[in-house]
């Protein structure tokens, strides 16, 4: 039998049309090895798996692009997909940090993406030659290592100044 809330949960929608009835996510046969409804779909776990990654709830939306696209075009496909199913299975099934932290240190693989996440946010290391200069000057400026420290990165005026950029 099959609770109301599981059934909404497991509804996937396109455009408003229901497409799928799945019994795991994205009508994959187990979270490993599942694909992803959309782009959208992707970007919005890799989002919360961010946030999860990071412990900072308020991450910047542009920023995450970044990421995003730089982890899916320098990760194995077939570990980032399992990556975020694994962390979209967990966390909707609203399992406990510890939880979700053990099962995603289980796959190393998997594990190696959610730490090069988590170097991403904080050190805003963006290295390939392709990616322009604005972009990883914004992501230097806003790493999550200037907010954990509560100082303003090298090189950037502290003050009104910074407080003011950081908020935009």
């Amino acid at each position: 039998m099959i609770s109301r809330r599981l059934f909404a949960k497991k509804l996937v929608t396109v455009g408003g049309s229901i497409i799928a009835l799945t019994a795991t996510p994205w009508g994959a046969k187990s979270a490993e090895d599942g694909a992803m409804a959309s782009e959208e779909m992707k970007f919005s776990v890799f989002m919360d798996l961010s946030r999860y990654l990071t412990g900072f709830d308020d991450l910047d939306l542009n920023l995450g692009k970044s990421f995003y696209q730089y982890q899916e075009q320098h990760s194995n496909p077939k570990n980032w997909l399992r990556l975020l199913n694994t962390f979209h299975s967990l966390n909707s099934g609203q399992k406990n940090s510890l939880t979700i932290q053990n099962r995603l240190m289980q796959d190393e693989e998997s594990w190696e993406i959610a730490k090069s996440i988590i170097q991403l946010w904080y050190s805003g290391w963006l290295m390939p030659e392709d990616i322009p200069s604005d972009v990883k000057a914004d992501a230097y400026q806003k790493a999550l290592v200037w907010r954990a420290l509560d100082v303003s990165p090298k090189g950037v005026s502290s003050g009104q100044l910074w407080q003011t950029y950081m908020k935009n």
